[in-house]
């Protein structure tokens, strides 16, 4: 299983992606309520064997190594503008998602960011066999502002009031909480940089 604040993705043992919640682009180009799982037929014929929700987009790793995603694509969460017949859509369809990074192994979503872990195959000749192939770690995407904890209280508004707010931070009838900054463009992770500094 993999969730998202209003949503959730199941892996089946055969490759098979379901989905049921408030949904954004598996089904169609408008987010829609599913309130029982729902085969992704987008993916038919494709054995997927990993996958992760984001806030309102998602991913999907195919067996082959190659990306698939759908939903929300306004914070760059997918490695960039996906291709839309209408450029206003929020939501995009699923779709084989165009890294350029070789084969990936790993995927993983934050709210509005996502993370991939690829192999890259080195094109030097005068590299070994052994090292014709590169791990790293890429990520793109956008920060949301903090989400209140949960220990804390809590404004509630009633139906009339406007949007009601429900645990675990979503808004009933709205969109989720805005993301923040600038999206960032597919960029390599300087794992061994990061964990020197954890170190010392």
């Amino acid at each position: 299983l993999a969730t998202g604040p209003l949503h959730v993705l199941a892996l089946s043992s055969m490759g098979e992606v379901f989905s049921w919640g408030r949904i954004a682009g598996a089904f169609g180009p408008e987010a829609q309520l599913q309130l029982t799982p729902k085969y992704i037929d987008a993916l038919q014929g494709i054995r997927i064997v990993q996958i992760a929700a984001g806030r309102e987009h998602n991913l999907a790793l195919s067996e082959a190594g190659e990306v698939y995603g759908w939903g929300a694509h306004g914070a760059g969460a997918m490695g960039g503008v996906p291709k839309l017949a209408d450029r206003t859509q929020l939501y995009s369809l699923v779709h084989k998602v165009e890294l350029g990074l070789g084969k990936v192994r790993e995927i993983g979503c934050g709210q509005c960011h996502s993370l991939f872990w690829a192999t890259t195959t080195l094109e030097s000749e005068e590299a070994l066999s052994h090292q014709r192939e590169s791990n790293s770690l890429w990520i793109c995407g956008q920060g949301t502002a903090p989400a209140p904890h949960p220990a804390m209280p809590q404004e509630q508004k009633n139906f009339s009031g406007g949007a009601t707010m429900l645990r675990g931070g979503g808004l009933a009838g709205s969109s989720l909480t805005p993301h923040i900054g600038t999206p960032l463009k597919l960029t390599r992770v300087d794992v061994k940089r990061i964990l020197d500094m954890m170190a010392s």
